[in-house]
């Protein structure tokens, strides 16, 4: 009886997926066609989007040499968040979580800034806010057509401005003033020389600090970026595995690096001198190099020239990574939790063909000018484990070209027992062809860092004690015999790194003794870098009586400078508030705040003059004659219509500035000085913002209300009858109850407006309901005309007073999610009942934007 039971359980169908599962599924899957909906459904969003990105991302491309490393770092992290929304928005598959990460990830950024500088921050945070306000539309909308709750992506950008708004920033001294002079360098001896310049040992005689020196002739970079890398990942790193920088300058032939003295010996030397390192000594040794990628990685930059003689060991095996001059800044991880989107281009991230590096530890993918990511330093990582498990690297060649070929084509070998008599452990082989695959993609640590960590190789293994574990770590014979004084080492012949050529000993080396200090106010910011421990101590030595010693401990660091990041913590799927949950902190909790709309606008110049942003703004009196200042018109083709102002909007702050109080010719003074960029803020409870929202306007107007007013005619001579005063904007709005669109008429204008009712009146952006009874809804602009031209004396007109000009008017939030409506307070803004019986209505999924048709009246 068991078989047939079996048997029948084995046709039986399979159970139907957790119900769980299934709604996750679906989430997904709308998550992820939300691009092409919203593309589909509402174009304009995305064109403009993509227009205002294009413009964000080439205005700040240009380069400046008076901005500090750690700005220009900030200000590249966030051009590189845009470049990355653009290219996933052109594809068509960006999805609101990738905007919530990007948001996410650069409120870590501007709080790491934070941390190192608050002017610097104060500049990042208008940056990322500038760059919510053009990314919040889109983000909205694939939000709400995924059906998950929107997010405030202007109050996320108000809130990083505001927290270093309010501080009293202290007058810092200008960069210049920690620059050290030459001439209190003592160059006490050569330590070697490579492709780039030479490094010394030098006392700095003030303190009597040891440092080494590095020196780089001026005319070995052919471009800024490549000269000031070194500075801005000095400005960004710290991490005990990584080689302390103290101070960067120019004198007048070269640019100057202080770094720490590391009293140890090369890592090419000590794999030369021991053959190969026993496995355990490798475990810990590549150990310290995988926390210093790590970290590096995660900081936003990359190494690229990753090899045993950029890599200084001292006895007791800890370790120094050393050499940023080929690094390059990638997208970096600020979040406190694992953001998918970071790995998804571990592999891919740069398609500029760029090749840097050392050729026997170079990536295939560098090697074939291919697009590569951050996966190239895993691979330089993985030979430099090879070198030092075989004394080798892992391809070999007799010339250059051999050399790229095998390393593109031929299979990774092992060398063989006869050659190589210590055979390597089945895992830390694993691990090596692991991270020497060809594939990028299928390379250790490309899916996640927390791969390299979990790898059998590192079993057990305790990563947080060597970091901060004191004493050593192992014991390296060879480090020791490395660092043996020999009486006449290399024949005189300055000792020589890997990244030597054969021009290396024929051109003349810089000296400390030959370099000749230029006016520190004329060195540029950018190639400018000192640590804060180095100010303290130029400071110390400038008020001290006399000489002073500085022991080397003022400069250590006992771990990193950030947590360490915690692979295991939710990412996106588990957190379902996600960014939503950094908005808030804004002191303003009134309504009106939540109905400011920033809009941000770029002009282009021309025959030495910016042209207008094409919008005409007026000043109307609302309730009560108070002023307000309103859009009339926005010029065809203009940046105000490509960044999708409205006629009817109600303006109120220009570039974060209140407004309410400024004669109307001071604010469009304000508006044209402003140069090539000018941000608006606008009110969101206007009716023709509200058009444009889907949402059901029968809902909208019933929360407005009624008021129904006699208005007399006004005879003239050029407007014959039926003219009232006032003029009509016909778009159309999506009525849920009849499942179609439906006439809207808006008042555009109402300047000569007689309201016959006492204390009634008529104000731009109230809506025009009913006419002598009749309702407009099924009127086009025809027939409002029409309507009105009958030329009665009187004409009883109903209208929705929902224009931003009242006091009394219902309110929405700029998400357009909640109608806010108060009676009994005279201002809105003030207090205000939170009516969420609006907030289940949902938009149509085919209906579309508003169309515009004035008309007068």
């Amino acid at each position: 009886m068991a078989a047939p039971a079996a048997a029948a359980a084995a046709k039986s169908p399979p159970s139907a997926p957790a119900p769980a599962a299934a709604d996750a599924d679906a989430m997904d899957e709308k998550k992820r066609s939300a691009a092409k909906v919203v593309t589909s459904l509402f174009p304009r969003i995305p064109k403009v989007t993509t227009v205002l990105l294009q413009f964000y991302i080439t205005r700040e491309s240009n380069l400046q040499l008076d901005c500090e490393p750690l700005m220009f770092f900030c200000k590249e992290q966030v051009l590189l968040a845009a470049q990355e929304i653009l290219d996933k928005l052109n594809k068509q598959v960006i999805t609101y979580q990738d905007i919530r990460d990007v948001a996410e990830n650069l409120i870590g950024l501007h709080n790491l800034a934070f941390k190192k500088s608050p002017e610097i921050a104060k500049v990042t945070g208008d940056n990322i806010r500038k760059l919510m306000i053009i990314v919040g539309e889109l983000a909205t909308s694939l939000e709400k057509v995924s059906e998950v709750p929107p997010t405030d992506w202007m109050g996320i950008g108000d809130t990083v401005v505001a927290k270093t708004a309010s501080l009293n920033m202290a007058e810092v001294a200008p960069f210049y003033t920690f620059i050290p002079k030459m001439k209190d360098f003592l160059s006490m001896k050569l330590l070697g020389a490579g492709g780039f310049g030479a490094v010394y040992k030098c006392v700095y005689k003030p303190t009597n600090l040891t440092v080494s020196m590095k020196l780089v002739p001026c005319d070995k970079f052919q471009r800024h970026k490549q000269a000031c890398i070194d500075k801005v990942c000095a400005s960004v790193i710290g991490h005990p595995f990584l080689v302390k920088y103290y101070s960067c300058f120019a004198s007048r032939d070269a640019y100057v690096t202080v770094m720490e003295y590391i009293c140890g010996a090369d890592m090419m030397r000590v794999c030369d001198k021991a053959v190969y390192l026993p496995t355990n000594e490798c475990r810990i040794v590549m150990a310290q190099l995988i926390l210093a990628i790590e970290h590096m990685h995660l900081r936003g930059l990359l190494h690229r020239d990753i090899k045993v003689s950029n890599m200084m060991i001292l006895p007791g095996g800890r370790v120094k990574v050393i050499d940023f001059d080929t690094n390059k800044i990638c997208v970096g991880h600020f979040a406190k939790r694992v953001l998918k989107g970071y790995f998804t281009k571990t592999a891919f991230e740069f398609f500029d063909g760029e090749s840097a590096g050392t050729v026997p530890y170079m990536a295939p993918e560098i090697l074939k000018r291919r697009p590569y990511g951050r996966a190239c330093d895993w691979w330089s990582a993985g030979a430099t484990f090879y070198k030092m498990m075989t004394g080798r690297v892992p391809f070999r060649g007799e010339t250059k070209q051999e050399l790229t070929d095998k390393i593109i084509n031929q299979p990774l070998k092992w060398p063989k027992d006869e050659e190589h008599p210590h055979s390597a452990t089945p895992e830390a082989k694993d691990m090596v062809f692991k991270m020497l695959k060809k594939n990028p993609v299928e390379r250790l640590g490309s899916v996640n860092y927390a791969d390299i960590r979990n790898h059998p190789f590192y079993a057990g293994f305790n990563w947080k004690k060597i970091v901060f574990q004191k004493g050593d770590l192992c014991d390296i014979p060879a480090i020791g015999e490395c660092m043996v004084k020999k009486t006449d080492p290399g024949g005189g012949k300055p000792h020589l790194t890997i990244s030597a050529t054969s021009n290396t000993l024929k051109r003349k080396l810089v000296k400390v003794e030959e370099m000749v200090d230029i006016d520190p106010t004329s060195q540029l910011s950018l190639y400018t870098f000192s640590s804060p421990s180095f100010k303290k101590m130029i400071n110390f030595t400038k008020t001290a009586a006399g000489p002073v010693t500085v022991q080397p401990s003022m400069f250590k660091s006992t771990g990193p400078e950030s947590e360490t990041l915690d692979y295991k913590k939710a990412s996106d799927v588990d957190v379902k508030a996600g960014i939503r949950s950094l908005t808030g902190a804004s002191t303003d909790k009134s309504i009106t705040a939540k109905e400011k709309m920033d809009i941000i606008m770029w002009r282009t110049k021309s025959l030495g003059k910016f042209w207008s942003f094409g919008i005409t703004v007026v000043d109307v009196v609302g309730e009560n004659n108070k002023k307000f200042y309103m859009i009339e018109k926005v010029k065809s083709g203009s940046p105000a219509e490509v960044s999708h102002v409205l006629e009817g909007d109600v303006l109120v702050a220009v570039n974060n500035q209140d407004i309410s109080e400024l004669p109307i010719a001071e604010v469009k003074r304000r508006m044209q000085d402003c140069g090539d960029q000018l941000v608006i803020t606008v009110l969101s409870s206007s009716a023709f913002r509200l058009l444009e929202s889907r949402r059901d306007w029968d809902e909208i107007l019933k929360a407005a209300g009624q008021d129904t007013i006699q208005v007399r005619a006004i005879k003239t001579a050029c407007s014959g009858s039926g003219y009232y005063g006032f003029k009509v904007f016909e778009a159309k709005a999506w009525n849920e109850q009849k499942k179609a669109l439906v006439h809207c008429h808006v008042i555009q204008k109402a300047t000569d407006v007689q309201v016959v009712t006492p204390n009634k009146a008529m104000y731009p952006g109230d809506v025009l309901v009913m006419i002598d009874g009749a309702p407009t809804d099924s009127l086009d602009a025809v027939g409002i005309k029409a309507a009105l031209a009958k030329g009665a004396n009187e004409l009883s007109i109903t209208i929705a007073p929902m224009s931003p000009l009242r006091l009394k008017r219902p309110s929405y939030t700029r998400l357009h999610e909640t109608v806010m409506t108060d009676a009994n307070v005279p201002e809105p803004s003030t207090k205000a009942n939170i009516d969420n019986a609006a907030a289940g209505a949902k938009p149509a999924a085919g209906a579309p934007a508003a169309g515009a048709k004035p008309g007068a009246a």
